[in-house]
């Protein structure tokens, strides 16, 4: 009996180190060990602002962000997105994604324009998947109100 507990557990500690965890190249959740080059792109492609939850105040902020992936089969990466108001005051969402290729994602901060001047909106993506790589952009607009300007600009970071 005894000899039969230590061969079950010898066996269960070989499956779980076995070298075969580590070929199965893409899985998510799982250390992949390759000599792809993978590569991710972030781009603010526009933000602006709008009554989205149709409560009559064009207080809304939509945001358009792109990702273009390449070199490998799946990415794992965390994704951060900050919305700086005129006044300074920040609001910062942090994500954690697996993606299989490049997708768009669209930001919906419903109630977020409540001051007039420039809109900030930074996001920043560090890539997990085959080493740590970070890309990041900025897109700066103007909702309406008091403030001169009115149609967004892009500032590349």
């Amino acid at each position: 009996m005894k000899k039969n507990k230590v061969l079950s557990i010898m066996l269960l500690i070989g499956i779980l180190f076995s070298p075969s965890q580590f070929t199965n190249a893409g899985a998510p959740g799982f250390w992949v060990f390759s000599t792809e080059n993978p590569t991710i792109s972030v781009r603010v492609i526009d933000a602006y602002y709008a009554d989205l939850d149709n409560d009559t105040y064009q207080d809304d902020i939509y945001a358009l962000v792109r990702f273009e992936l390449s070199g490998a089969a799946w990415y794992n990466f965390d994704y951060y997105v900050t919305l700086t108001l005129p006044s300074g005051y920040n609001f910062s969402y942090a994500f954690a994604i697996t993606a299989t290729g490049s997708f768009d994602l669209n930001h919906y901060f419903f109630d977020h324009a409540t001051e007039s001047g420039n809109y900030t909106l930074s996001v920043l993506v560090i890539l997990k998947t085959g080493g740590l790589s970070t890309d990041s952009d900025i897109y700066v607009f103007d909702p309406p109100g008091a403030s001169t300007g009115g149609d967004p600009t892009l500032v590349v970071g």
